[in-house]
């Protein structure tokens, strides 16, 4: 097959992987409300009353409390909270671990003011339209309780609870009926999601909605143009950017979810449940399990999460990679190397097909001169010309495909591998040697006192090495063709990639360093026993 088919592929790999990322970077797209088809059965939630509500929330979240204001904290060997005694919220959560801690997006709930906090309830029914001023009632060294009156005779006591040695919370709210009469209580539980701004740099903010079968996810970043209604029953929401999620799930199903950026860095979600009837006298209790941390797999399978980590065409091949990679991790001590192993062990798996490509496009070299010849005798008879060149094929057993199929079933390995390299956490602030003090972040060496298009300011090392492989790569490759217009597109494409690749993870480009000089390597190996053949 024609080199020049084999860049064509390439280039469209990495249009498939990156474009939509740099697009939805750069260029948020607009989402319009999307109406799912409701089950039938199942309660109608028109969308204009979740705009209603959404409208009086805010009105609520301005109104300033009649009451002094108090701060309450807890933490535990995960998660550090601050509470509010208004509407009895969390107004920041943060996770304390010593390698995320530093990091923006380490602040899970970040509010801009109390009257923003999450984990709310807000009722519609009775209609309440102040903030609630909350008491505490009990406060150990990891649980808080706090206790409101809603409206004369309607209590609410809600009890958080932080899980030792996990990110999560559990929160249980109690609604008591001191009325004389008979109450129907409609609330939505509001959580609100640190996402950052619209220019952060993360362009993985996403909504999961899981309803006991499969995930379905929406970008975020489009919600911060219009809002997301889902209107199907849903066992758990999820909250999630690049390396934290935050999960709710109820311990009744979820009607309906309206899902929006509130201001410009809170994801916020308003679930509602089903509509409650209170008696006089009754108390009945509301749960609620938070996972606020981490997209770590294990952790999240722990509390049935695991799926928040599938994607649409993938699935969780990339979390069986990662699971490689924190194995090569437990030997070897650091990530660096483990990459570098995850890549030979790659390498071997698919040697056999790159060796396969190599004698495909030794064989092509080797007949392009006939071929050139009956291009050049039948260029009158375009059909005859192809009949004449596929039984050439298949006379000296050459398939035209050989080239490039190796590249095709190792597809879906490397978006995968882009996948984990990028979006794992453990990679965060992980070293590697002298200059790689973060395998997340790019290699940068140096700043330099003015920008350069496409690239920044910065030096990184490793995309430059990954640019001289590629040269010294396509120098050892047998090529089919010597015209100029392929000449060109060679010298373009190490350039081409060395510029996508340039601002990414380093951990990410080590691993396209290590495989093309293993790929150098076995080519150099090729042509060493070709050669040795050819002279016997």
């Amino acid at each position: 097959m024609e080199k020049r088919f084999i860049v064509a592929l390439g280039l469209c790999f990495l249009v498939i992987v990156f474009y939509p990322h740099i697009l939805n970077h750069f260029f948020p797209q607009k989402a319009s409300i999307t109406h799912v088809v409701t089950p039938q059965g199942a309660p109608q939630v028109p969308p204009e009353a979740g705009a209603a509500q959404r409208k009086a929330e805010e009105k609520i979240e301005e109104a300033a409390p009649a009451f002094k204001e108090e701060f309450y904290e807890l933490a535990t060997g995960k998660l550090k909270a601050v509470f509010s005694n208004v509407d009895g919220s969390v107004i920041k959560l943060t996770s304390i671990e010593s390698n995320v801690e530093s990091a923006p997006s380490g602040r899970i709930v970040d509010a801009e003011n109390s009257s923003k906090g999450s984990f709310v309830i807000r009722f519609t029914e009775p209609l309440c339209t102040q903030p609630i001023h909350f008491k505490v009632v009990n406060k150990t060294s990891d649980s808080i309780e706090l206790e409101g009156e809603i409206l004369s005779g309607l209590i609410l006591r809600k009890k958080f609870s932080l899980l030792s040695g996990r990110h999560a919370i559990e929160l249980e709210a109690s609604f008591t009926n001191k009325t004389s009469g008979p109450l129907k209580l409609s609330y939505s539980f509001i959580s609100r999601f640190f996402a950052g701004e619209a220019h952060y740099g993360n362009p993985t903010i996403e909504a999961a909605y899981f309803n006991g079968d499969k995930v379905s996810k929406k970008n975020g970043n489009a919600m911060r143009k219009e809002p997301y209604i889902n209107k199907t029953a849903l066992k758990w929401i999820g909250l999630e950017e690049k390396y934290f999620t935050m999960v709710i799930k109820p311990e009744r199903e979820i009607l309906s979810a309206n899902t929006s950026f509130v201001g410009s860095k809170d994801l916020v979600n308003r679930i509602l449940i089903e509509d409650t009837d209170i008696k006089p006298g009754e108390t009945i209790s509301a749960r609620y399990l938070i996972y606020c941390g981490p997209k770590r797999y294990d952790e999240l399978k722990s509390f049935g999460f695991e799926k928040l980590m599938y994607t649409k065409v993938l699935g969780n091949l990339w979390v069986y990679i990662l699971q490689v990679l924190f194995f090569f991790h437990r030997i070897l001590k650091n990530y660096g190397l483990a990459i570098i192993a995850l890549s030979v062990l790659m390498k071997i798996l698919f040697a056999p097909l790159t060796h396969i490509s190599f004698k495909s496009m030794r064989k092509m070299q080797e007949l392009q001169p006939k071929i050139k010849a009956l291009q050049e005798e039948l260029k009158k008879d375009p059909q005859r010309m192809n009949k004449e060149i596929m039984e050439l094929y298949r006379k000296h057993k050459v398939n035209p495909m050989g080239g490039c199929l190796p590249m095709l079933l190792q597809m879906p390995i490397f978006i995968a591998l882009y996948q984990a390299l990028s979006q794992a956490i453990e990679l965060k602030g992980a070293p590697f040697i002298w200059w790689i003090k973060d395998l997340s972040e790019p290699d940068k060496i140096y700043t330099l006192p003015f920008s350069i298009p496409f690239i920044g300011n910065s030096v990184n090392v490793l995309p430059l090495l990954m640019i001289v492989s590629m040269v010294w790569q396509q120098k050892l490759t047998p090529t089919v063709s010597t015209s100029k217009e392929q000449q060109t597109m060679m010298l373009i494409m190490p350039v081409v990639f060395g510029i996508v690749f340039y601002n990414l993870p380093s951990g990410l480009v080590l691993y396209w360093f290590v495989n093309n000089m293993l790929t150098i390597g076995h080519q150099l190996l090729f042509k060493r026993n070709t050669t040795a053949l050819a002279t016997a």
